[in-house]
């Protein structure tokens, strides 16, 4: 969040069109999808469910449910 902000403060005292706010935002995806996964995982869902958050409006808040649930305990 602090790096998207800043990037966005960056682009408006430079001029640069969001290219900054765009680059710190792909960079920022790969992990973003590593931590949902692993929650997911970690909550005995399959990573696939992730694919949730495309449906509209409901998609999303269905994935928060899902990544805010308890963990499967493991043995």
């Amino acid at each position: 969040m602090l790096s998207s902000i800043a990037a966005n403060l960056a682009d408006l005292m430079f001029g640069s069109a969001g290219v900054l706010t765009v680059l710190v935002g792909l960079a920022l995806v790969l992990p973003h999808l590593a931590v949902g996964v692993r929650r997911l995982r970690d909550a005995g869902y399959h990573w696939a469910m992730m694919f949730i958050a495309l449906f509209p409006a409901v998609g999303p808040i269905v994935l928060i449910v899902l990544l805010a649930g308890a963990s499967k305990r493991q043995l």
